[in-house]
């Protein structure tokens, strides 16, 4: 949803559809804090199960889907609403759950005991991984992009 939402608004936006642009930011800005929400209470009332899930590799993987929400909305921030602090915020979040859910998810998934095969396993948690390290790259280089090009715009 936040994902989703997030890279259509920013498509309006580069479009000049300025209304639905952010009509999109706020909803992606609602959708992330209700499932960071529901995350955090799910974590909380059901901790085994949380914790179950982000070992499974099946499951597991889609815990990736935080740190790509958090980089789409950080992308919003910086084109839509020109406010870099917030990205900042989500950006060192993203990193940071990034660096933590790797370690976390794939020492699970080496010390489980059973795993699916070598194929299934390696191309499903390898490719959710790429794609969120892709996304990570392009939401911290691509605002910075703009801000550089804002700031040399600014002094000529």
């Amino acid at each position: 949803m936040v994902m989703a939402t997030g890279i259509v608004s920013i498509a309006a936006h580069m479009l000049g559809l300025s209304l639905i642009a952010v009509a999109l930011f706020w909803l992606t800005i609602v959708a992330y804090l209700v499932l960071w929400l529901l995350n955090v209470l799910r974590a909380i009332w059901f901790a085994r199960d949380f914790f179950s899930d982000m070992v499974n590799h099946q499951r597991g993987m889609g815990f990736f889907t935080i740190v790509a929400g958090s980089c789409v909305l950080g992308s919003q921030f910086v084109l839509i609403a020109e406010n870099y602090q917030v990205a900042t915020y989500l950006w060192v979040l993203a990193l940071v759950l990034w660096i933590g859910l790797t370690y976390t998810i794939f020492t699970a998934f080496t010390v489980n005991e059973t795993k699916p095969s070598l194929e299934a396993g390696i191309y499903i948690a390898l490719f959710v991984w790429l794609a969120v390290f892709t996304g990570l790259v392009h939401a911290l280089v691509n605002p910075l992009l703009v801000f550089l090009v804002k700031r040399h715009q600014a002094k000529a």
